[in-house]
């Protein structure tokens, strides 16, 4: 692939992923606390306390949630940070250790019975804001082929549309470069499995379509009851074409009694999947 050219992981002895396993709806719980303050797509990262990813499993598989999502990649987004693939600065060469310990992680995961899905950039992470299209698509190219033959699905990034504008002079040019986002996608696709998106409003679906994403992973911000998240099913309905429906971020804590109630009317009102909050059992 062109975008690979200068890396590093061709010739090396990939072993074979475990199956994945048969779930009929996929929920996860990516927050958790009263502040969201447990990020639990970080586990990943270098500074995670030893042991948090297999608790957290533990604990996710007895209330309920089939779905786990994971950050690749990420520098500044919640704590702990960093998560990376890369040897020193971003970017650069991969390192295969931190990669085999992100496989071992995602093998656990299968082995408790979720699906898993990477995330390949996270927001508030400025060395990703300032990336070149080049080095974008070499580092999609890279997940794409380190990891997409061992995960369930991969989205291609936290709130794409905040710090990937396109450089400007004056504000009202800011827009975001939806054509690096398209090519990204394409280059994901190519694993076979469903590439999603995710923007800073459930309102963005329009650029999910423009992109060519399979799934739009919706954020609607900290919902108060089940009609408001009824509403804004009702609206992404009238307009999802072909696009799977995840709602993605609608509760502060995955595991509460209001995260478990909107999971319910998303399903209800035909969401494929929930990210922080799972639907009544």
């Amino acid at each position: 692939m062109l975008f690979l050219a200068g890396c590093v992981t061709p010739d090396l002895p990939m072993p074979e992923p475990p199956m994945p396993p048969v779930v009929d709806y996929a929920a996860s719980g990516f927050l958790e606390g009263s502040g969201a303050e447990i990020r639990n797509m970080n586990w990943a990262s270098v500074n995670a306390p030893a042991g948090a990813w297999s608790k957290m499993l533990k604990g996710h598989k007895d209330f309920g949630f089939t779905q786990v999502c994971l950050y690749v990649a990420n520098e500044g987004d919640g704590s702990p940070v960093p998560t990376t693939f890369y040897k020193g600065a971003w970017f650069g060469e991969v390192d295969m250790d931190k990669v085999r310990f992100m496989w071992d992680m995602i093998d656990e995961a299968h082995g408790e019975g979720f699906l898993v899905e990477i995330w390949c950039f996270a927001d508030d992470s400025p060395s990703f804001a300032r990336a070149t299209d080049e080095q974008i698509l070499r580092h999609v190219g890279l997940v794409q082929s380190l990891f997409g033959d061992r995960v369930d699905s991969i989205c291609l990034g936290l709130e794409l549309d905040e710090y990937w504008g396109r450089r400007w002079t004056r504000l009202w040019l800011n827009t975001p470069r939806t054509t690096v986002m398209q090519r990204a996608v394409d280059i994901l696709q190519e694993s076979g499995k469903q590439v999603a998106v995710h923007f800073t409003s459930y309102k963005k679906i329009d650029m999910a379509k423009e992109v060519g994403a399979d799934i739009f992973n919706a954020q609607f911000g900290w919902l108060r009851s089940e009609n408001e998240m009824r509403s804004r099913m009702d609206w992404l309905n009238a307009r999802r074409g072909g696009l799977d429906i995840v709602a993605s971020e609608f509760c502060k804590d995955s595991t509460s009694d209001l995260a478990t109630k909107l999971a319910t009317a998303a399903k209800g009102r035909g969401a494929d999947g929930t990210q922080t909050g799972r639907p009544e059992r």
